[in-house]
């Protein structure tokens, strides 16, 4: 994988590993998938899914708005140096301070 980020392909990958009913709080983030990004020196996008749990567990065809939010890239000479743990917790504090952000303001 990270020969092929380096060669121009990107990957959109969940660190939490699965999806769960979270009304916004980030569950535990799996750091393994963070050593293609240290392999390849690439910078990482965190992204930022809100209410993205709403249409899940109700019975209803009523439209759901969830929001997206690309965040600033984290570069490589960022995170040079960090553990696979530490580079995760980064990122997820990162879309964490986002989903606190956002859902403050509405």
């Amino acid at each position: 994988m990270a020969k092929e980020v380096i060669e121009g392909r990107r990957y959109l990958i969940f660190p939490e590993g699965k999806y769960g009913d979270n009304h916004n709080v980030l569950q535990e983030f799996a750091s393994g998938c963070f050593r293609c990004a240290i392999k390849a020196k690439c910078p990482i996008v965190p992204v930022c899914i809100i209410d993205s749990w709403k249409p899940f567990g109700i019975n209803s065809i009523k439209p759901v708005t969830t929001y997206v939010h690309f965040l600033k890239p984290i570069d490589y000479a960022s995170y040079e140096g960090l553990r696979p743990t530490e580079i995760a917790e980064i990122v997820k504090n990162r879309i964490q301070e986002k989903i606190n952000e956002f859902v403050a303001e509405y």
